[in-house]
């Protein structure tokens, strides 16, 4: 019973991901599409899963993409092995109930750079945004 449990957790993180990044997806499409005075066109370019072996906590995150097509992303976790990049800011969890993992990707769906931030509470990332 445990095991199925796992496994239909397991799916839907990724799912829940497969998901975010698909709107990832149409969000640079659209602006993307704006920015050259287009309508936008919503095709998918990828899909990609990111995830540990906990839940992924995908109603406290936020998403921008800057003008490269570089994704970047905020979600809450529970997981203790998220996938975290070499070199990264927090490089394991800080305790509580969830911490804030910050994602960028490139255009292509590729781990760029991940870390952590959060200590022993409740963190949250309600949003991200990237600059020139």
């Amino acid at each position: 019973m445990k095991f199925l449990r796992d496994v239909r957790r397991s799916i839907r993180n990724r799912a829940l991901l497969i998901l975010l990044m698909a709107l990832v997806i149409g969000a640079h499409l659209q602006m993307a599409g704006s920015a050259r005075g287009q309508s936008p066109q919503w095709a998918v370019a990828y899909a990609t899963y990111l995830g540990g072996s906990d839940q992924e906590l995908f109603d406290m995150c936020d998403l921008t993409v800057d003008a490269e097509g570089n994704v970047y992303f905020t979600a809450g976790t529970n997981s203790v092995d998220f996938p975290i990049t070499s070199g990264a800011y927090q490089s394991a969890f800080g305790g509580g109930f969830a911490d804030v993992v910050v994602v960028k990707l490139d255009s292509t769906g590729a781990v760029i750079y991940s870390t952590y931030l959060g200590g022993s509470g409740d963190d949250r990332g309600a949003g991200i945004a990237a600059d020139s």
